[in-house]
């Protein structure tokens, strides 16, 4: 179940899990198991009009229904042209699951995270026209989800 409107409590939930504080302005979307418990979180943040990166965090963030969400507020409600994600070399699970989203890699920042090479940040990107999670090439107004 896709949690809305919780925005700062995902974050912080997100933050406290992935050791960071997020800054506002983002937008928080919980992912809830059925007892209605967090178990992940998509955090959009860095949106410029064009572009806006995602951050996602639980073993239960990464269902059907929050990727089809996710894609679905950054290309269609936002109008997004792209969407960008980062994580550590080290993390392969999330670098092989980006890439079985669509995401494209773009690019390495050694010494992102640290020191140690695999705290160097992957980043990869996804074009709208390349989503093939939306079923839409472009954004149309009467597929967004008001409650987003």
């Amino acid at each position: 179940m896709i949690v809305y409107g919780h925005d700062a409590a995902v974050a912080e939930w997100m933050g406290g899990r992935l050791d960071t504080v997020f800054t506002p302005p983002y937008t928080a979307l919980g992912v809830a198991d059925k007892e209605g418990r967090l178990i992940g979180g998509l955090l959009f943040n860095d949106y410029n009009g064009s572009n806006i990166e995602v951050t996602a965090y639980g073993p239960g963030a990464v269902t059907r229904e929050s990727v089809t969400t996710m894609f679905r507020y950054a290309f269609v409600q936002l109008g997004c042209w792209r969407l960008s994600a980062r994580t550590r070399r080290g993390n392969h699970a999330v670098r092989e699951l980006l890439l079985r989203l669509g995401f494209k890699p773009e690019g390495i920042r050694p010494g992102y995270w640290g020191r140690s090479k695999a705290n160097d940040c992957f980043l990869y990107g996804l074009k709208r026209t390349n989503c093939k999670w939306l079923g839409v090439r472009s954004p149309a107004s009467d597929l967004v989800d008001k409650r987003l």
